[in-house]
């Protein structure tokens, strides 16, 4: 798992909720066992014997009572205004996604009690990593970011979310780049998406 974990801080005197599922057809049905079958694969997901029941669409966690519960976090977003100022001594660009970003970030232990969902026909699971759609989950994903990239290397590398943007004069900087980039995300732990990723395309103005 990656360098840190994600701990829900529930309001005072929060209480467990249970909220029944959604009915869906057969077909729809048949399309989440199998969902299910490959969270369990990934360790996305894990069997649960929680007081919490949340609704989900799908396998997706419908997390809007248990958002109302918690404590909203303040780390502040990344700003990329610096890249408009560094386009133009910019000829070289990679672009490098987190595949499943919020997969690669697990919940604390105690927490992922509060992210349980039924799924009709099936045991009660709960999420063993940030599951979509929960609040919080984008500040932690930046609190992240800002420990696996080098402060030094703000200067040429601009996150967003769950993607990377490499920038640099010539090649030879953006291969040095990568492979730093990629010491990095191997120290983590971390995978990138290589279907989503491109290396070192050329920045035509």
């Amino acid at each position: 798992m990656a360098l840190i974990k994600h701990a829900i801080q529930l309001v005072k005197d929060a209480t467990p909720f249970k909220d029944r599922h959604y009915p869906v057809s057969s077909a729809v049905e048949q399309l989440v066992y199998k969902e299910v079958h490959e969270m369990l694969r990934l360790g996305v997901i894990e069997e649960s014997e929680s007081p919490w029941i949340n609704r989900t669409a799908l396998v997706r966690l419908d997390a809007r009572k248990l958002n109302a519960l918690t404590i909203k976090d303040a780390y502040l977003l990344q700003n990329n205004e610096g890249i408009l100022s560094r386009i133009d001594q910019t000829n070289f660009i990679s672009s490098i996604d987190l595949k499943h970003a919020f997969w690669q970030i697990e919940l604390e232990n105690n927490n992922r009690q509060h992210t349980a969902i039924t799924v009709p026909g099936r045991p009660l699971y709960q999420f063993r990593v940030i599951p979509f759609g929960l609040c919080n989950a984008v500040q932690r994903l930046c609190r992240l970011m800002d420990l696996v990239v080098p402060q030094n290397l703000k200067g040429n590398v601009f996150v967003y979310l769950n993607d990377l943007l490499v920038i640099s004069q010539d090649f030879d900087s953006q291969i040095q780049l990568l492979k730093v980039i990629a010491a990095c995300f191997a120290k983590a732990n971390l995978t990138i998406g290589l279907t989503k990723t491109k290396f070192c395309f050329k920045y035509l103005r």
